[in-house]
């Protein structure tokens, strides 16, 4: 049989912490090994699911704890940028396209090389974050992760969102990451063209 309750207190350090059931009652036990189908960890407020069990010294605990969704019926979900080998397109080509342009002498080495060092460097930032939202432990500003892409990082933080599941979904954080992407492209297309070699020239002579 299943109740129906809400995470009162998540202790992100020790990975624990109690349900009160709907309708009142005494708080439950739960351990982060309980909970099913859990993208990181509690925040405390949750609406759960849970079966009733016994820990290893016979007191009582909640089990098999799922997520109550609270979104109506045939609610849109936002995708990840990066669903499947179709949405990697645009960081691809984009690397592919300075290369490219290396290649035939529109691009010094140093813009396609800085961007690669950005990216991956990016893809780490984001993974520290990740690592430390499951954790609890204290998180990197939104506005770093976004200097970071704006910086040529973009394609590292589409791979992480990819890969990693992070920042992947918010709404409010796509809009400012998505001026990153078209900032970037427009940067690299305008070095580029004669202006932009010309600029590159009295910029790095020689």
């Amino acid at each position: 049989m299943r109740y129906q309750g809400r995470i009162v207190r998540w202790h992100h350090g020790r990975g624990f912490g109690y349900i009160t059931p709907n309708g009142g009652g005494e708080e439950l036990f739960v351990h982060a090994r309980a909970l099913r189908r859990w993208h990181g960890q509690p925040a405390g407020g949750e609406i759960v699911t849970y079966g009733h069990a016994r820990d290893g010294r016979g007191r009582p605990c909640a089990a098999e704890v799922r997520r109550v969704d609270m979104r109506p019926a045939g609610a849109a979900t936002s995708r990840p940028l990066a669903s499947g080998f179709g949405g990697w397109w645009l960081p691809v080509g984009f690397l592919a396209a300075q290369a490219g342009a290396t290649a035939f002498g529109r691009l010094p080495m140093v813009v396609p090389a800085a961007c690669a060092g950005m990216s991956a460097l990016t893809f780490l930032v984001y993974a520290l974050d990740k690592s430390a939202a499951r954790q609890g432990r204290w998180r990197i500003r939104e506005q770093s992760l976004h200097l970071l892409a704006l910086a040529g990082g973009w394609p590292g933080a589409w791979a992480a969102q990819g890969l990693l599941r992070h920042k992947s979904r918010k709404a409010s954080f796509r809009g400012p990451f998505w001026f990153t992407v078209i900032a970037n492209i427009a940067l690299v297309l305008w070095l580029a063209s004669s202006r932009g070699r010309t600029f590159l020239h009295v910029l790095l002579p020689g």
